[in-house]
């Protein structure tokens, strides 16, 4: 079991990193894009 639980951390970890980026460029891209809309 504690080796499952190893793994899975591991892996959950590579996700947070691979998403949190994404996720930050996202709203960056939105933030982005209202002000021109708005013109």
């Amino acid at each position: 079991p504690n080796k499952l639980g190893g793994v899975l951390a591991l892996i959950l970890s590579i996700l947070i990193l691979v998403l949190v980026p994404f996720l930050h460029t996202s709203k960056q891209r939105s933030m982005m894009f209202r002000p021109i809309s708005q013109c």
